[in-house]
């Protein structure tokens, strides 16, 4: 006896209408879980001419390495790259498309820069932290897209500026 199986394996195989939104969701909330953002205390906030100072919380302290790998210079600038599109993304109001950008190592990366970065620059890893938590907060809430844009830009320029205070680039 033969169970008519054809259309259990057909609703299988086709994606669930919201899963791209359901996966965009996941990761945000993963990135603000992960970076211990939340909303029970101001956060850093960052104009789209820098992050401010005076800088609270999470960014007021070393933030951990979430991998053992060496930041080299293809990893930052792969992550300056993708810092890139995640502000493409939101300014043109793609939330999956930015949260994809962010996703893996663009994020990876701004958590492993940050213990050689603030032993050589410790005002420099604040402020490119304060610009991640943006984003981080803003996809968490699903709210400011231009917030979005603006802190990635900044955070570009920071990963850039970081790679000169390492001596991975000139």
């Amino acid at each position: 006896m033969r169970i008519q199986t054809s259309t259990l394996e057909h609703a299988y195989r086709r994606p669930h209408p919201y899963a791209a939104f359901l996966t965009a969701l996941l990761l945000a909330i993963c990135f603000t879980a992960a970076c211990g953002s939340d909303d029970s205390e101001p956060g850093p906030t960052v104009t789209p001419a820098g992050p401010t100072t005076g800088i609270t919380g999470i960014c007021s302290a070393a933030i951990p390495a979430l991998t053992a790998e060496p930041v080299t210079e293809e990893r930052l600038l792969a992550a300056i790259d993708k810092m890139g599109e995640l502000k493409a993304a939101a300014e043109a109001g793609d939330q999956a498309a930015a949260n994809a950008a962010f996703a893996g190592d663009a994020h990876t990366v701004t958590h492993d820069i940050d213990p050689p970065l603030r032993a050589e620059d410790p005002q420099l890893a604040q402020d490119l932290c304060a610009s991640i938590v943006v984003i981080e907060q803003e996809f968490g809430a699903g709210r400011d897209l231009g917030a979005v844009a603006a802190s990635s830009e900044t955070a570009a320029g920071l990963l850039e500026e970081s790679g000169r205070v390492l001596g991975l680039f000139d």
